[in-house]
């Protein structure tokens, strides 16, 4: 019983790896990804993705207090289902890891391509 436990761990563990296999390694490069996603997918990102996101998932964040009001970037990659497969961010924030805590269990409006690439580029007004 036990290596049959084994072997399906293993295998879910890998699963993921051949999925992200074709990402960009980089924070500058899935920001680029991200702005040829954007340019024929418009209502996409309008009346799905963005709604979805403040709505799901900067909404469990908006109601936490953070000393670090820094501006960040961050860039989600979807599967073709609305799962995500990598967050990129630029800095690490508190915000940042909150929003990826949340990201980690959120299941998105199923993109138009994938892997799909979208940019949010934060600021805090003070």
């Amino acid at each position: 019983m036990k290596r049959s436990l084994v072997v399906v761990v293993c295998g879910l563990l890998c699963f993921g790896c051949a999925s992200t296999q074709n990402l960009p390694a980089d924070v500058d490069t899935a920001i680029r990804a991200s702005e040829r996603s954007a340019v024929d997918n418009k209502s996409y990102e309008s009346a799905s993705l963005r709604p979805y996101f403040f709505e799901h998932v900067m909404s469990e964040c908006a109601s936490v207090s953070f000393s670090d009001k820094t501006p960040f970037v961050m860039v989600l990659a979807l599967d073709a289902t609305g799962h995500p497969l990598k967050v990129y961010r630029r800095p690490e924030t508190e915000v940042t890891r909150c929003l990826e805590e949340q990201i980690a269990h959120a299941t998105f409006p199923a993109p138009p391509t994938a892997p799909y690439f979208a940019l949010f580029d934060t600021r805090f007004e003070r």
